[in-house]
């Protein structure tokens, strides 16, 4: 992508971030997916979005989505609420127009003579994107191609189109990559998701385990609720570190505050014993039994992530092993610098972990160097860390390279599948 070819100033506004998906619109020339909107009408879609974001309606500012659908999507866009007439959009107009607009839904925004109208109020996921009833499938956001302005807080736009995401924040516009493309985020997933099946066929045995690997893969879910847990912890702005280690033990961090019983695979497998094939049951009451088990299942899931999220409210990080079982919380990382002088901090790239460029860690606060000292005193570890700008960092301890530790930032984590 030819970011570099975008010549953003030192402080941004909307004007940027619409460019930014212009300059992009131009190297990739897939019309047909691109919101169905002309340049000025994007350009005053991420207006609108902005200066919404700043107001305030009884104290608070608005988070809310506005939709373009694209060429290819239009005609199957369904709208939970019709205006009709569609209404002309002003800012005064929107900033009355989003609390009308529930969660995990957008406003549908259409351009006609060169003026910018909502035709209606849409869910974020189109049919295919939507867990069907019994399945272990999750969703991350809007299904449908087109042009999505998400505001996130004041000032705070994040646009998405034909799979990539720019973000205006702090005066500053970026891509941004939702934090699950890094591979070893990946391996980490496909690690829990092997050892829930091994486990699963040792409990029901190997006919029922095909039977359930039939209705989607587990690593899914494993993404879905630390997505959720991510989102969650960014959205709160109070800032948080979760330290997810090799194994159970807690050398160089100090745990202030033990927790024994929130063990989030529990919740996950629960969760996968409780999906089952809809379409293959023939008994009412079987199904509504089924669906029951499968609904509450779901439900505890995402609450266990909830307060394993809110745990990150406390000073200090969240410990925990790659299982996702919680060690403790308002954890101490105890390296001292001294001992990780002949460590590295470099950037890489997401996939294939080669290295671009060497990172001096000076320019960070406390809380991404102790991230750093532990990746590098304990390989195999990784560290999110949410700054209270809401911003996404990720360490990793190469087990390859002792002393080199990863880092990844300009990313998100956002999802709509959440309860």
């Amino acid at each position: 992508m030819p970011w570099t070819a975008v010549d953003t100033p030192e402080f941004c506004g909307p004007e940027h971030l619409a460019r930014a998906i212009q300059m992009f619109r131009r190297w990739d020339s897939a019309e047909a997916s691109e919101g169905s909107v002309s340049n000025d009408g994007l350009q005053r879609v991420m207006e609108l979005a902005f200066r919404v974001s700043l107001a305030t309606e009884e104290g608070r500012h608005p988070r809310f989505a506005l939709f373009v659908a694209a060429p290819v999507s239009e005609d199957h866009v369904e709208l939970v609420t019709n205006f009709h007439p569609p209404i002309k959009l002003t800012p005064e107009v929107l900033r009355r127009l989003v609390p009308s607009v529930p969660a995990d839904h957008a406003l549908r925004v259409i351009e006609k003579d060169e003026q910018l109208f909502a035709d209606g109020v849409m869910a974020v996921r189109d049919a295919n994107d939507v867990p069907q009833l019994g399945r272990p499938a999750v969703s991350f956001g809007l299904g449908l191609p087109g042009l999505t302005a998400h505001v996130d807080g004041p000032g705070q736009v994040r646009a998405t189109e034909k799979g990539l995401t720019w973000e205006l924040r702090n005066g500053h516009v970026k891509p941004v990559s939702h934090y699950a493309v890094l591979s070893v985020v990946q391996d980490w997933f496909n690690m829990m998701a092997l050892d829930l099946v091994r486990r699963f066929r040792e409990e029901a045995g190997s006919e029922a385990l095909r039977e359930r690997e039939a209705l989607g893969d587990p690593a899914l879910v494993f993404d879905s609720v630390w997505s959720n847990i991510l989102a969650h912890t960014i959205a709160e702005g109070h800032g948080g570190a979760f330290a997810v280690l090799p194994d159970e033990s807690t050398t160089s961090v100090t745990i202030k505050y033990g927790a024994a019983d929130l063990d989030l695979s529990n919740s996950v497998r629960a969760y996968w014993h409780a999906c089952f094939d809809s379409g293959r049951l023939t008994d009412a009451a079987q199904l509504e039994r089924k669906t029951a088990n499968w609904e509450s299942s779901r439900r505890r899931m995402y609450s266990a992530a909830r307060a394993l999220a809110n745990l990150a409210n406390v000073d200090g990080c969240v410990v925990l092993n790659n299982r996702l079982k919680v060690l403790g919380f308002g954890g101490e990382i105890r390296v001292p610098e001294e001992s990780v002088r002949n460590s590295i901090c470099v950037e890489a790239d997401h996939r294939t972990m080669s290295v671009r460029a060497e990172v001096d860690m000076q320019q960070f606060g406390t809380r991404h160097r102790s991230a750093y000292r532990l990746c590098a005193r304990r390989p195999g570890t990784i560290v999110f860390v949410i700054s209270q700008d809401r911003d996404l960092r990720v360490f990793y301890g190469r087990r390859d390279k002792p002393g080199e530790v990863c880092l990844w930032r300009s990313l998100g984590a956002w999802m709509a599948g959440q309860v």
